[in-house]
């Protein structure tokens, strides 16, 4: 028979030979997979047995180590108590003992004596009694302590603070209405000259000026800042001298919280803040009335330190 040719159901039939061994090795090959994952298992939950032993152990020991210094620790604790307790109570009977000796020697030092100790003596033996011996105790004086007041040093008195005073100029200002700008300027912290010198640009130190403009007063208070000056500070006649100085000084403290350049200052007073704001982004930095000012201002300052040196050589 052609062993090519395929024949259902014989005995000899190669390709159905080679089913079966490809059969037959791919299950023992299934058995041996299976049994060397199985022998694998094992081995591994035999390590993680081992490993979870020597964790056990290992923790037996940690606990084991705790408890000891526990109890350690318990024991230190206890002795220190009975230490304590025992230092304690041999204070207390220290105390106790020095009470006890101190109300003893108060008492005798107060006068009060022991009573007199007699030995006793055998009336059948001897004839005579002999003498009783007499013990006395010395009365001790309390020694008295005499406290002399010690008189403690007088406060050295300090030194007075020199108050500022004003400098009184050559100008049509009486002195009594420079000494209030003085004051008004040392409080609000505003340079005294620069608030003479501008009264004498704005009215020439007239009181009673009102400009075309709405300016009233000796400081020249434009009708605009009328109302928030009177809620502010209470100014009810803008053309009253010191009122107006008012004012003025307290527009200028708080132009010069804002601004440290004096012909700044000055230029917001005389225009406005946005005024002044719009005049210095041209390039400006001072104008002709600030700078009129501040030579106005020198001239003052000159005059003082004139006036200083002739009174210095005199």
């Amino acid at each position: 028979m052609d062993r090519k040719t395929h024949v259902k159901g014989g005995r000899n039939e190669p390709t159905r030979n080679a089913a079966r061994a490809a059969e037959v090795y791919e299950s023992r090959r299934s058995r041996e997979a299976a049994g060397s994952q199985r022998i694998t298992r094992i081995q591994d939950h035999a390590r993680a047995e081992q490993g979870a032993g020597a964790a056990r152990q290992d923790h037996d020991r940690r606990e084991s180590f705790t408890k000891v210094s526990v109890r350690k620790s318990l024991l230190l604790k206890k002795r220190r108590r009975r230490f304590a307790f025992s230092k304690t109570a041999a204070l207390a009977l220290t105390i106790i003992a020095i009470s006890i000796a101190a109300q003893a020697l108060n008492n005798q030092a107060d006068g009060t004596e022991t009573p007199d100790r007699q030995p006793t003596h055998s009336t059948t033996t001897e004839a005579s009694e002999p003498p009783s011996i007499i013990l006395t105790t010395a009365k001790i004086k309390k020694p008295t302590l005499t406290l002399t007041p010690t008189q403690a040093p007088e406060p050295e008195p300090e030194p007075e603070e020199e108050t500022p005073t004003a400098r009184i100029y050559d100008i049509p200002l009486t002195e009594e209405l420079q000494e209030y700008t003085f004051t008004l300027c040392e409080e609000y912290g505003v340079d005294y000259e620069m608030v003479l010198a501008l009264m004498n640009r704005e009215s020439e130190y007239k009181a009673g000026v009102i400009s075309k403009t709405g300016d009233y007063g000796i400081m020249q208070i434009n009708k605009v800042n009328h109302e928030w000056l009177r809620e502010k500070l209470g100014i009810t006649d803008f053309l009253d001298p010191e009122q107006s100085i008012l004012s003025g000084v307290y527009m200028l403290s708080d132009l010069t919280r804002k601004y440290q350049d004096p012909h700044r200052i000055l230029m917001a007073y005389n225009m406005g803040e946005r005024g002044a704001r719009n005049y210095v982004s041209r390039g400006n930095t001072s104008s002709a009335y600030s700078r009129d000012i501040m030579k106005t201002r020198s001239k003052l300052l000159q005059e003082a330190e004139d006036e200083q040196a002739a009174s210095d050589k005199n």
